[in-house]
């Protein structure tokens, strides 16, 4: 492979190999308007995976609404793990986390640890986080008992099957 050459991953493909892992998770990391929540909206449409644009949730709940500005990581696992025994999903694609990310600074290493403890034993969900591009993530490295990366770049997506 040449220097430079991009490898393509199959996302539904990979969500396939994330679960029963140990870290059932991983995110996508692109720059605004790129077609992150489309793409993750297109791939909801499969047999259990669950879209979940979370700041319409938040917005969509009074309770919440109101405490919008003090929502921390793990309030933010909390909401998630609720929706996720709510609606039975096996995968689960958070979308909108963005407008948390900036109110918690740059050190995002209580997300990044939120992320991670999603993972629990007997809890066969796969956890997926469309985030826009950011310097404060720029470093973040998650990757598989493999060693393949579990921060995916958008661009380098293999596009949906059209239908699909």
């Amino acid at each position: 492979m040449s220097a430079g050459s991009v490898v393509y991953t199959d996302l539904p493909a990979f969500i396939s190999t994330l679960r029963g892992t140990r870290e059932p998770t991983f995110a996508v990391l692109g720059p605004p308007l790129s077609g992150k929540s489309t793409f993750a909206r297109r791939l909801a449409a499969q047999e259990g995976i669950v879209y979940l644009d979370i700041l319409d949730y938040i917005h969509g709940r009074p309770d919440l609404a109101s405490t919008i500005d003090i929502i921390n990581p793990p309030a933010l696992r909390q909401l998630i793990l609720e929706y996720v025994a709510r609606t039975g999903a096996g995968v689960l694609l958070v979308d909108e986390a963005d407008f948390l990310l900036h109110s918690w600074g740059d050190d995002l290493v209580s997300f990044q640890e939120m992320v991670r403890k999603l993972a629990a034993p007997g809890r066969q969900v796969v956890f997926g986080f469309f985030l826009r591009t950011q310097p404060s993530l720029d470093g973040w490295r998650m990757v598989t008992s493999g060693g393949r990366a579990r921060v995916l770049r958008f661009e380098e997506l293999r596009p949906l099957p059209e239908g699909g």
